[in-house]
């Protein structure tokens, strides 16, 4: 991640609906951070109705709405 990072920025935060895997014994982490290199990866997938099992067909406001709350 720190190849992305403008030489000029203070910290970069990349935000996926991806799974992230920091190693091949994890399953998942909601995010991951390296402050050495002032970068970090933060995912939103399993706040996805949808990966609950739900249909909602108010899907993308319910989960704006939950991240919002969350953070």
């Amino acid at each position: 991640m720190k190849n992305y990072k403008p030489h000029d920025a203070f910290a970069m935060l990349y935000i996926t609906t991806k799974d992230l895997y920091p190693g091949p014994d994890w399953t998942y982490c909601y995010g991951w951070a390296n402050p050495v290199e002032s970068t970090g990866v933060f995912s939103f997938l399993r706040y996805d109705p949808v990966w609950d099992g739900l249909d909602d067909p108010n899907r993308e406001k319910t989960w704006l709405h939950m991240n919002v709350q969350n953070m």
